[in-house]
C-alpha cells in the first residue's frame, strides 16, 4: 500500500468532504491508530464504513494530518490519539450505531457522544 504525507492526507479527506454539502465536518469523526481492524471495531465500524483510510509515511505525518483535520477543518476526533507507531488514518460518518467513546482500564479515553 501506498503511504501518504499530511498534506495528502488531508487533501483527500476534505475533497471527499465537499461530497456532503450542507454537513458540518464535525459530523465526521479522524483519528489514527497502529491497528486498524481493533480500532475500527471499537468505533462499530469497517473499512468499508470509512470515507477514508490512509497509510501514512509515518507517525509525525498521521498525527499533522489528524491535527489539522481536527483542528482547522473541524472534524470530530482527539488530536494526540495513538500510539507513536500509529500510521493508519481513518476518517468515517458518525451516525446512531457509530462510538466515539474509547476506553481503557474502564476509564474514558475519549469521548463525543
Amino acid at each position: 500500500m501506498e503511504t501518504l504525507n499530511a498534506d495528502s492526507i488531508v487533501a483527500s479527506i476534505t475533497a471527499a468532504l465537499s461530497n456532503y454539502p450542507g454537513r458540518p465536518h464535525s459530523d465526521f469523526y479522524v483519528g489514527i491508530t497502529n491497528n486498524l481492524d481493533q480500532r475500527l471495531g471499537e468505533h462499530r465500524v469497517t473499512r468499508e464504513d470509512c470515507l477514508r483510510i490512509f497509510h501514512a509515511t509515518n507517525y509525525d505525518e498521521a498525527h499533522f494530518a489528524e491535527s489539522t483535520l481536527i483542528n482547522i477543518h473541524h472534524m470530530t476526533g482527539k488530536v494526540g490519539g495513538g500510539a507513536l507507531d500509529s500510521v493508519w488514518v481513518y476518517c468515517y460518518e458518525i451516525t446512531d450505531t457509530t462510538i466515539e467513546r474509547m476506553m481503557h482500564n474502564n476509564q474514558i479515553l475519549l469521548s463525543y457522544a
